[in-house]
């Protein structure tokens, strides 16, 4: 199915929804970026906790 009709398919709500929800993604994924926090867990999993300690921030908003 086309793009075009999908989108018209969408009430402005949802688009408005879709929109936001990707800008949001985008941001996690640029502020995970700029913290390493892949270069974090290369080795093994660590929890919020040790992310947020080795990267000097808030482990709630982590």
């Amino acid at each position: 199915m086309n793009q075009t009709k999908t989108a018209a398919k969408k009430s402005p709500m949802m688009a408005f929804v879709e929109l936001v929800s990707g800008f949001w993604i985008s941001q996690a994924m640029n502020v995970a970026a700029k913290l390493g926090i892949a270069d974090l867990l290369t080795e093994e999993a660590k929890s919020v906790d040790e992310l947020a300690q080795a990267t000097n921030t808030h482990a709630p908003s982590l």
